[in-house]
């Protein structure tokens, strides 16, 4: 048992110095977040826009009190109700298909990097080559990972919705409150989980060019196989992006504090 864990340690501790390497020889991985979150801010302004106008279309209820404040009613108007949930679904869809795709740029840069990198040669660490992959080969895999996850979130939103409209009919009932809490704490659970697998199964996309599913479940067989490399290094992870969040957190206040009493 001991020897095991140690050496998930070990193999975890390599993985991160491999990562390290990686950013410090290819530092403009860095940039790849700002671009993502430029392209999802984009994706949902648009989606804002639209949104408005497609609300427009339903009953503008007029206020009687002088009120400038107008109110949207839904009522008789099914076909709008319908399209608004689409249009629900479309907003989740593109933004987990953005990030996917920029997921997929950073795992096929690093691929190439480590498949040409040696001694003598830093590696090959190519952006718009996963943005050529992505659109060429694997789009549909890319698509179909991140509509399970819309569908998921659709899904949560309905058990939020539901709970909240019986969230009088169930009043203090401890075994209502617990099947809900059950409920949700499973969804959340799943949810984690297929985006878990999603990270996985676009590194097997990428590494053999398979489509979603068999990915999907090449990843899981692996992440089942070398259960503890995966549970200490994602560990080590998460308590260095702690490490890190708190430093950003802690540094930011300190340089607030720093201005305040300055000026």
């Amino acid at each position: 048992m001991v020897l095991c864990m140690y050496r998930n340690i070990k193999v975890s501790i390599a993985v991160l110095q491999t990562a390290a390497v990686i950013l410090v020889n290819n530092i403009r991985i860095l940039v790849i977040p700002f671009i993502s979150f430029a392209f999802i801010a984009a994706f949902i302004s648009g989606w804002a826009y639209c949104f408005g106008y497609l609300c427009s279309c339903a009953n503008i209820v007029q206020p009687t009190d002088g009120s400038q404040l107008k109110t949207i009613n839904f009522d008789g108007v099914e076909e709008v109700k319908w399209q608004i949930a689409v249009w629900i679904f479309g907003l989740f869809w593109g933004i987990e298909l953005l990030v996917a795709l920029f997921q997929y740029v950073i795992i096929v840069g690093v691929c190439c990097w480590y498949f040409t990198s040696s001694h003598d040669s830093r590696g090959s660490f190519s952006v718009s080559k996963g943005f050529w992959w992505s659109l060429r080969y694997n789009f549909g895999s890319l698509c179909f990972g991140s509509f399970l996850l819309a569908v998921i979130w659709m899904i949560r939103i309905v058990f939020e919705y539901i709970e909240k409209k019986t969230k009088a009919m169930m009043g203090d009932n401890a075994a209502a409150k617990c099947i809900v809490t059950s409920v949700r704490c499973c969804l959340d659970c799943f949810h984690r989980f297929v985006k878990f697998l999603n990270e996985n199964a676009y590194i097997q996309v990428a590494l053999h060019g398979d489509n979603f599913c068999g990915s999907a479940m090449n990843a899981f067989s692996l992440a089942v196989k070398h259960s503890g490399s995966f549970f200490v290094t994602n560990g080590i992870g998460s308590l260095i992006a702690f490490l890190g969040k708190m430093a950003i957190s802690v540094s930011n206040v300190l340089v607030a504090f720093i201005m305040m009493k300055e000026i």
